[in-house]
């Protein structure tokens, strides 16, 4: 079996799709971002025959921006499958069209290459495309799970408590030592062991917080510049709360 696919957009997850799809044996690739500009640049950038013959293809892969999604998806056919990858759409908002749902969860970046093998994909399909969305799926040996809509929301939810809440916190540690002149190869080992607890099932959870030690915590409110003195209090109060009820 060979396809011609779609790929609407040109950001992190486009660029992800792209790597993955471009020059596999029985894929072509047709590239459409907001503009001519932009297709061009981003077929430049991943070194992707610059090809806009969406009439040509087979199905679609969705990847542009939640608040973009319905305008994008207007533009395309309705007699084709359309994958939303994506975890926060519901197919409830636009029935008159054949989609599905294709979500990467992982953190993707255009910088990157992430391989297959390190993304799970929960999937959501009509009767009328899943066929399909899973003979792609199983052809570029994607690892994935059927999931309900709700489930999805839910795993997108946590996903951003995990990397996009743990990273900026992370990283406001990282600035705070920086900014005395510590080494950030310090932080390397308990940056690796903190993120390898987190996938153990006994709470491993310490700290002053958790002992309620409210004498380190003053001392380290004292030290503390003001722009980072509410995160920590914030963190503080419900991680007290948690385990000191």
């Amino acid at each position: 079996m060979s396809w011609q696919i779609g790929l609407i957009g040109t950001g992190n997850v486009a660029a992800f799709w792209a790597k993955i799809l471009n020059n596999r044996p029985g894929i072509s690739i047709h590239v459409s971002g907001k503009n001519q500009a932009a297709s061009f640049q981003f077929c430049s950038s991943l070194n992707i025959a610059n090809t806009t013959n969406l009439g040509d293809c087979d199905f679609f892969l969705v990847c542009v921006q939640d608040s973009e999604i319905k305008t994008a998806v207007a533009l395309l056919p309705r007699d084709k499958a359309i994958f939303i990858c994506t975890g926060l759409f519901s197919l409830a908002e636009l029935p008159e069209y054949n989609l599905g749902i294709i979500y990467p969860l992982q953190t993707l970046r255009k910088e990157v290459d992430t391989p297959i093998d390190h993304v799970p994909f929960l999937c959501e399909f009509k009767e009328n495309n899943q066929m399909l969305g899973e003979e792609f799926l199983n052809k570029i040996a994607a690892r994935y799970s059927h999931c309900s809509e709700k489930d999805r929301y839910t795993a997108h939810a946590s996903a951003v408590f995990i990397n996009n809440f743990s990273y900026y916190i992370a990283k406001q540690g990282l600035a705070l030592a920086k900014s005395q002149n510590l080494s950030l190869d310090l932080f390397k080992p308990i940056i690796q062991q903190s993120y390898f607890n987190l996938l153990i099932e006994k709470d491993l959870q310490t700290g002053p917080a958790r002992r309620n030690d409210q004498e380190t915590i003053a001392k380290h409110l004292s030290l503390l510049p003001q722009e980072y003195r509410e995160l920590y209090e914030v963190l503080t109060k419900h991680i007290t709360a948690t385990f000191n009820p």
